[in-house]
């Protein structure tokens, strides 16, 4: 619930800045991915949520700004990077069931929100993207 207010500002920030505002939610999902990871741990499957951002990321990249892309993958590669290195164990502690199960759930979630993205995405002229 505290990443709704950046995500809810990502159409503000899509109009004001459109190039820019292309790249918002991937962007705030990602850090919403490195915060629930802090909170759920390494091994909740939580940091599955960076590849739909990545899809995101690519589907919606003005057209011919190759270098706006690289940023934002890099980006999307250090908050997975940063979420595998976190030194400590989660805030919300687990039994082994529960933690199969979290990584089950956000496995399918991640999978589901890429084919699903990818699917609205698929055909739109660059010019509309995002």
């Amino acid at each position: 619930m505290l990443s709704t207010p950046f995500f809810c500002a990502v159409p503000w920030a899509s109009r004001r800045y459109p190039g820019i505002g292309r790249l918002a939610f991937p962007l705030v999902g990602a850090l919403n991915g490195i915060f629930c990871t802090v909170v759920l741990g390494r091994g909740s499957g939580v940091e599955l949520f960076l590849v739909p951002c990545l899809v995101i990321a690519a589907w919606t990249c003005p057209a011919g700004n190759r270098r706006l892309l690289a940023v934002c993958l890099a980006i999307l590669y250090g908050a997975f990077v940063a979420g595998r290195m976190l030194p400590w164990g989660p805030v919300i502690p687990f039994t082994p069931d529960q933690l199969g199960a979290l990584v089950s759930l956000n496995a399918y979630s991640a999978a589901s929100f890429s084919a699903l993205a990818t699917w609205n995405l698929w055909g739109v002229p660059n010019e509309r993207r995002a």
